[in-house]
This record gives C-alpha cells, sequence and structure tokens, in this order.
C-alpha cells in the first residue's frame, strides 16, 4: 500500500493507493476492493479528500478528482 484516506463522511470508509489501483474499505479496513472510482490505473502516490468530500489521487498521470463512491 502507497497512501492511505479516510472518508471524513463515514470513518468506516478507507480508500487505499498502490502501484496498481485505488482499493475500498466500507468496513475499516477490514476487507477490499478495487474501487470504481475512475482513476487510472498507474502508480497512485498520494490520496485525500477536501472538506467537501471529494477524493483526490496524485498518480504518475497527473491528478484526478472523483466524488466519493456511495
Amino acid at each position: 500500500m502507497v497512501c492511505l484516506a479516510l472518508d471524513p463522511s463515514n470513518p468506516q470508509t478507507l480508500y487505499a493507493g498502490t502501484e496498481d489501483e485505488v482499493c475500498k474499505s466500507s468496513d475499516g479496513g477490514g476487507s477490499w476492493v478495487a474501487s470504481s472510482s475512475g482513476f487510472p490505473n498507474s502508480g497512485v502516490v498520494c490520496l485525500a479528500f477536501d472538506p467537501s468530500g471529494t477524493l483526490y489521487a496524485v498518480t504518475a498521470n497527473g491528478v484526478f478528482r472523483m466524488a466519493p463512491e456511495q
């Protein structure tokens, strides 16, 4: 795992960025699935939420944003 972001609206929801993809956990990290966030699968180096709940990913291809998955 390269980076981790906690959804500020739900502390049980975590996003992990790896060298290959963004993964999501809805149970506080107990299990993980590939996220359907639409981020490119290329070297995620940083994940962060802004105050409005938008998730940002910095990848080898640039900065991408996505509203959190419901």
